[in-house]
């Protein structure tokens, strides 16, 4: 006796498509919606280039013997430098890391000690003023142009909520 072959039922097709489309119901909207973390990744980077360029500069003065606010030569530049450590500007840090691209850079101010401060921020972030990485300079004995011993470290922090 020969039995019949048979394929699948429509009610099981259906099953599968109800399947099918839940899956991509809940597993579409995680592949499409990746630019904050675009953002914060592009944030994080950032800080380690900073926080890297920081450390180059203080090994490069250190095997130079430069200790105050003398510049420091590193990559055929001339990197300004407070207590050892690339100061918070154009000539110092922004030099350090070779920032560029699709960043606003904004000297921040000067805190009480006088020493800089200076933000980089994504400028087509939702919230630019909340997506920034932050390096506030070293400074040991006052401003910058007072800068005659080893002082603290800088401070690099960052912020991701606006990103």
């Amino acid at each position: 006796m020969r039995q019949r072959e048979t394929g699948f039922t429509i009610i099981e097709l259906i099953v599968v498509i109800i399947l099918l489309g839940i899956l991509a119901a809940t597993a579409l909207p995680r592949f499409f919606d990746v630019t904050d973390d675009a953002g914060v990744a592009a944030i994080e980077g950032l800080r380690g280039n900073v926080e890297m360029a920081t450390k180059l500069a203080r090994a490069a003065g250190f095997a130079q013997s430069i200790t105050n606010a003398s510049d420091i030569p590193m990559e055929g530049a001339n990197i300004t430098a407070c207590n050892g450590y690339p100061t918070a500007d154009a000539a110092g840090i922004v030099e350090a890391a070779q920032i560029a691209g699709n960043l606003d850079t904004i000297d921040v101010a000067a805190d009480a000690t006088g020493s800089g401060v200076i933000e980089w921020r994504i400028a087509d972030a939702t919230t630019p003023a909340s997506c920034y990485v932050r390096y506030v300079a070293a400074n040991g004995t006052g401003t910058p142009a007072l800068c005659t011993e080893m002082g603290n470290a800088p401070t690099i922090s960052s912020v991701t909520t606006g990103c």
